[in-house]
C-alpha cells in the first residue's frame, strides 16, 4: 500500500494542473525567447494559491491517512519513473520549442511518461488511460504546425488531464484505503 499512497495523493496533482492551464492562458512564462507577458501577475497569483494548496492538501493526507513509509525499491522505482517524466516532458518541450512539427511532442512525451509512470508505480487504472489517452490522441493530430507557441496552447489540456487524474487517484486512494481497513475491521475515512 506504501507505493500506491504515495503515488495516489491525488489532490497534490490539482495545484499543478492549475499552474498548467494558468500557465496557457496568461502565456507566461515566456518560453524560448517571448517576451513576459502582460498578464504574468495572473501567474504569479496561482501560484500562491497552488503554494497554499500543496500545502493544505499534504496536511489533509497526513491528518487524514497517517504517512506510509515506503520500501527502498518503491523510492527507487518512483524516483526513476519521476525523472523519466521530467526527461521526456523536456525533450517535448524542446521540440516544440524549436522545431515546427505538426503535433505536439509537449502533448504526447506528457501523456505518454505518465502512463509509464503508473505501469511502474502502481500499475495502470482504465482512469490513466481514459485522462492520459485523449491528450495523447488530441496531441498527435496534425494540426498544431500552425500554431505559434505549441507549448503555451498545450498547457491547457495537459492541466486540465492533471486536475482529472488528480481527483481519479484520490478516489481512488480512498476507495483503497477503505477497502483495506474494512479487510482489518477498522474504520474508515470518509465514511
Amino acid at each position: 500500500m506504501g507505493a500506491q499512497y504515495d503515488a495516489l495523493r491525488g489532490l497534490l496533482l490539482l495545484p499543478t494542473g492549475l499552474l498548467f492551464v494558468v500557465a496557457g492562458v496568461t502565456d507566461f512564462p515566456p518560453v524560448g525567447d517571448e517576451a513576459v507577458s502582460g498578464r504574468a501577475g495572473w501567474f504569479v497569483a496561482a501560484l500562491g494559491v497552488a503554494l497554499v494548496g500543496y500545502a493544505g492538501f499534504h496536511r489533509h493526507y497526513v491528518t487524514t491517512f497517517g504517512r506510509v513509509e515506503r520500501s527502498r525499491a518503491a523510492r527507487v522505482r518512483s524516483g526513476v519513473a519521476g525523472l523519466l517524466i521530467v526527461a521526456l516532458v523536456c525533450a517535448g518541450i524542446s521540440l516544440d520549442s524549436q522545431v515546427d512539427l505538426p503535433v505536439s511532442a509537449f502533448g504526447i512525451a506528457f501523456a505518454g511518461a505518465w502512463l509509464v509512470h503508473y505501469q511502474a508505480v502502481i500499475g495502470l487504472r482504465a482512469y490513466h488511460w481514459l485522462t492520459l489517452g485523449p491528450l495523447g490522441v488530441l496531441s498527435a493530430v496534425p494540426v498544431w504546425g500552425d500554431v505559434d507557441d505549441r507549448v503555451t496552447l498545450a498547457m491547457i489540456p495537459i492541466g486540465l488531464a492533471t486536475i482529472a487524474l488528480g481527483l481519479f487517484d484520490h478516489r481512488e486512494l480512498v476507495r483503497s484505503v477503505r477497502t483495506a481497513r474494512a479487510a482489518a475491521g477498522l474504520s474508515h475515512p470518509h465514511g
